[in-house]
């Protein structure tokens, strides 16, 4: 049975990186007290962690190390050392070292190199495995004998995981399946089932590798018999074959011979009756489809070449007049194609026109709607609704026109009276804080000389306590201490410093005012820039206004070029004098 001995902790959370805390475990139980933030709950993560190597919940960002802040380093090393005993009583050492180091834009966790140390009992040597050459959470969970699964949730489970039990079945079954190890009986289970379907997928090709096997036997034994049948004719024959002389096979290869060559004379002239029946019959068809086409004449032969020539003249003038005909169509054909591409040409210029008419009339309805708007902030009358004519928005235009001017001049004249009161201001509070700064200087001048005769008071009254003096050099003293206080309190009431503070603070308020009035100023500017920027937009739709009128007179234009060219679609094509 293994057991846990001791737990070395060292900038975990709460815990000092500098300072090495040890906790020991006592048998059987060990009960942690603490207040609040002690760190009780990082006791068993922290056991939690050197065991199964899983950092707490919530501790992503490096919540889980000493903040290097609170250490004022950029740099924090923590360290966790497990001292257990295995499940055959031989102690181990698990040690896990990370670090986290604090960056201008946040910190970077860092897990460090991790030792499993044990010691042979026999013989006293030391053994490590680190994780460069092995897994190390899982090589701790198999020393303790207890499974990853029952540490996390039910050993070192986190006071934020306890509800586990509650959650839903799915979670809940996972959870089950990997405390009772029930995972690895389903995938025995399913590699079962996969191994037996696969078996009988072989089982099922060896069955019909028998029957074809089975059928290919059938075949070679009929083979073998049919075989043993050819043998046995062979043997007749060559039997046969041995028994005739030379002579007779002589005499039986010449008779084969000849009666090849008549078979194949008699296949020639077989071929070529049937050759000359098709042909004769080809023509007979012939012959009766002219007789059944041929008119005859009963003119005579100068008669009839009479009328050959004359049914030449004819044929060449109507082909003559085809020709001209079949010209005159493709030229129609050709204009009619050009008309028709002139046609689509004009559709298309038409939808675009639409497009463009379509766009200019919402560009009107917005021009209405930005007259309304500014007639409503401007507070114009007769432009209350729309839409709007061409006189009205001339009217409009020219109105705001005016306002435009009237209120450019106001602009330029408040313009130039609070430039002239800024610099009136910039030149008081300019003086104000001339004037601020040498009575700060005056002050300073005065502090430093009242400081100055102070210790000079000091060092004369150091003197008088050291000297050894008469009673006339002390009373000499004492009457130049007295002059130089006197000279002090006359320095003190020509500077007093409460008249400077008072006069300071209305310097100040002096200054707060003026700066609200320049903040006044510039809002006014503002306004008026705001209304400039008005006057610029109205003439900006009122050039867009014109460029959409000169397109609409542009499209007006090509519709009736349109018109024009569908009227002239309409006029029916003559053709030899004869409507088509």
């Amino acid at each position: 049975m293994s057991q846990i001995d001791k737990l070395l902790i060292r900038g975990i959370r709460s815990f000092d990186p500098n300072v090495q805390n040890v906790i020991e475990f006592y048998t059987p139980l060990t009960i942690i007290l603490g207040h609040n933030g002690a760190g009780k709950t990082t006791v068993i993560e922290c056991l939690k962690y050197a065991t199964t190597g899983d950092l707490p919940p919530n501790s992503r960002n490096g919540a889980f190390i000493h903040d290097p802040k609170l250490a004022h380093e950029t740099e924090v090393k923590a360290q966790i050392k497990l001292r257990f005993k295995n499940v055959n009583q031989r102690e181990m050492v698990c040690t896990r070292s990370m670090s986290l180091v604090q960056k201008k834009t946040g910190v970077t966790q860092k897990t460090l190199e991790s030792l499993l140390l044990t010691k042979d009992p026999e013989t006293g040597e030391s053994h490590s495995l680190s994780t460069k050459c092995a897994e190390l959470d899982t090589e701790v969970p198999l020393q303790l004998g207890v499974s990853k699964a029952i540490l996390e949730s039910v050993i070192f489970c986190h006071q934020e995981d306890t509800f586990w039990p509650l959650a839903e079945p799915s979670i809940l079954k996972k959870k089950f399946d990997d405390i009772f190890a029930s995972t690895r009986y389903t995938k025995a289970l399913a590699n079962i089932k996969e191994l037996r379907k696969e078996q009988l997928a072989k089982l099922k090709l060896a069955e019909n590798n028998v029957v074809h096997l089975k059928t290919d036997k059938g075949r070679a034994e009929r083979v073998r018999e049919a075989f043993a049948m050819v043998q046995e004719k062979f043997a007749k024959a060559q039997q046969r074959i041995e028994s005739l002389d030379g002579g007779e096979i002589a005499h039986a290869v010449e008779q084969m011979q000849s009666l090849s060559k008549e078979i194949n004379k008699a296949a020639e002239l077989s071929l070529a009756i049937r050759q000359a029946t098709s042909e004769r019959e080809m023509r007979q068809k012939r012959m009766e489809e002219m007789e059944e086409n041929l008119q005859q004449f009963e003119e005579s032969d100068d008669e009839l070449r009479q009328l050959l020539s004359e049914y030449e003249k004819s044929l060449h003038t109507q082909q003559t007049e085809m020709e001209a005909i079949e010209r005159d169509i493709s030229d129609r054909k050709r204009r009619l194609s050009e008309l028709q591409r002139e046609q689509n040409q004009e559709l298309t210029d038409r939808g675009r026109f639409e497009a463009a008419q379509i766009a200019y009339e919402g560009k009107l309805r917005e021009l209405d709607a930005e007259i309304i708007r500014l007639s409503n902030q401007l507070s114009y009358h007769g432009f209350e609704s729309g839409p709007f004519s061409a006189s009205d928005t001339q009217k409009f235009t020219r109105d705001l026109q005016q306002d435009l001017e009237a209120m450019k001049s106001q602009y330029d004249s408040v313009k130039r009276d609070h430039r002239e009161k800024e610099s009136a201001l910039r030149r008081v509070v300019q003086n104000d804080q001339t004037q601020l700064a040498s009575i700060e200087k005056s002050k300073e001048l005065t502090r430093r000389e009242r400081d100055a005769r102070r210790s000079k008071i000091n060092e004369l009254m150091q003197k008088i306590n050291s000297m050894d003096t008469s009673e006339a050099q002390i009373a000499a003293l004492e009457s130049k201490l007295e002059e130089e206080e006197a000279i002090y309190k006359l320095t003190q009431q020509k500077h007093e410093t409460n008249d400077i503070e008072a006069k300071l603070q209305q310097l100040t308020q002096e200054l707060r005012e003026r700066e609200f009035a320049l903040q006044r100023a510039q809002e006014e500017m503002a306004a008026l820039n705001m209304q400039a920027d008005i006057r610029v937009r109205l003439a900006l739709k009122k050039r867009e206004k014109e460029r959409k009128e000169d397109a609409y007179n542009r499209m007006l234009v090509s519709s009736n070029r349109y018109m024009y060219a569908a009227w002239c679609l309409r006029i029916p094509l003559q053709f030899d004098g004869s409507k088509t």
